[in-house]
């Protein structure tokens, strides 16, 4: 008898697995039930096996799609912290990673502070990330309600403390549905936007959003000297951003928004909510997908002939001045500032090795510089701020710099400078800003 039912068992267990095994696992769409499965790999528990039932028993569950290298990813796990201590056992955070278990065990050494009990980790997936809910783009957020079925699926910054409510409240979620389409951008982006108008020979236009569009930029149509071009392009992005591209032409790092000055009534039309958390949060909009829809833009501009690189963003410039009836400028105005001037004391500027390593590589050799060229390579390329030579050097000193100019902080500037008996220290002197400024 002990034999036979051992017997029952095994087959029992080998019928049960056949069954699994030639279950075919489908993708899930928002107003779907999900499938049974067992989840394995988890952060720091590799041997556990979850039903996803389990997960969302009597809660919500949010499946946090992400990777590594995703800085938009990064940005999103300390909100999600703020909503598991908010929420509690109303919810329940899986962040699903397809990468291996070892590559996400270095990321979290590298940042202990994303290492959260609020959410659960998942290391080398790909059930959830292939079958059941394939994505081109990350964030990526599935809504799972108590009883298994897809509710939204959205962009991960539409997680928000209202829009959680909603969904436990068993209420429509004030989202638009994230549009995972990266073809249909990628395909169009580097055509020209025909509006019933194909026949054009010259134009510029400026439109809404593309929902389901990732943000660009570029140039197309450079002659043989690549110095020359007939057609500018650049899209989803706010008006800021719009700005910043056709002021400075990409030669100023992103990071030093400080020489663009916007003196406008409700910020928030012109910058990302992230930029005004609080204006956003008392604003009229339910979501970023909402707020997305009235205030991001696309621009193209096609030229009959090629023109320099600059005059395509100067025509940009007028365009958006004119379109958006704004009045932008440059100003000299008195602000905090760099002065570089020759060194006062002996004391050398001191870098970590890992700092000093990323200044010197890559290498980049730029000979035959002299002062004023200096400068401006520096203040192409410094996170923040601007910096103003009073060294009183002569033109005729020449300079080489043999160093990766990129995203350089005030120290890393005077580690270079330092060898040349130089150096930068604050002051407050006039210096030249871009004004954008409301026409009444």
């Amino acid at each position: 008898m002990k034999n036979e039912l051992k017997y029952i068992i095994c087959i029992t267990v080998m019928l049960m697995a056949s069954q699994v095994k030639g279950q075919q696992i489908k993708e899930v769409h928002i107003g779907e039930q999900v499938p049974d499965i067992q989840l394995s790999g988890f952060y720091n528990d590799s041997t556990k096996v979850t039903q996803l039932k389990d997960l969302y028993k009597n809660k919500l569950l949010l499946l946090d799609f992400w990777g590594s290298w995703c800085g938009s990813c990064l940005v999103e796990f300390p909100k999600l912290i703020d909503l598991k201590k908010k929420f509690g056992d109303q919810i329940e955070i899986v962040a699903v990673g397809y990468e291996s278990y070892q590559k996400i065990k270095s990321f979290f050494k590298r940042h202990p502070e994303l290492n959260s009990p609020a959410y659960r980790v998942i290391t080398k997936d790909r059930v959830l990330t292939r079958k059941l809910f394939p994505h081109k783009t990350v964030p990526h957020m599935v809504w799972i309600n108590s009883s298994g079925k897809v509710v939204m699926i959205s962009e991960g910054e539409d997680v928000t403390e209202a829009t959680i409510q909603s969904a436990l409240a068993n209420q429509p979620i004030p989202i638009r549905p994230k549009i995972d389409n990266m073809s249909l951008g990628m395909e169009a982006m580097f055509k020209p936007f025909h509006m019933m108008d194909t026949n054009f020979i010259a134009r510029s236009i400026l439109t809404r959003t593309v929902p389901g569009w990732l943000s660009f930029d570029g140039l197309q149509g450079e002659d043989s000297t690549g110095l020359k071009f007939n057609r500018a392009f650049i899209g989803n992005l706010p008006i800021n951003q719009l700005y910043w591209i056709a002021v400075f032409h990409r030669k100023v790092t992103s990071q030093n928004y400080s020489r663009l000055i916007f003196e406008v009534k409700d910020s928030l039309k012109y910058m990302m909510p992230q930029s005004a958390p609080e204006s956003f949060k008392y604003s009229k909009y339910k979501s970023y997908s909402e707020w997305e829809d009235e205030n991001l833009y696309i621009y193209e501009l096609v030229m009959p002939h090629k023109v320099p690189y600059d005059a395509l963003y100067e025509y940009m410039l007028s365009d958006l001045n004119r379109y958006l009836n704004l009045n932008g400028r440059f100003e000299k105005r008195e602000m905090n500032c760099y002065v570089l001037m020759k060194k006062k004391n002996k004391k050398q500027a001191s870098l970590s090795p890992k700092e000093i390593s990323s200044i010197y590589y890559p290498k980049q050799k730029i000979e035959n510089l002299n002062i004023n060229q200096v400068t401006d390579l520096l203040n192409r390329d410094i996170v923040n701020g601007y910096i103003v030579n009073e060294s009183g050097l002569p033109l005729a000193n020449q300079f080489r710099l043999n160093v990766n100019l990129f995203s350089l902080s005030v120290d890393k500037i005077n580690y270079i400078l330092n060898q040349y008996g130089l150096e930068v220290v604050p002051g407050r002197r006039k210096i030249p800003v871009y004004v954008v400024s409301e026409i009444n």
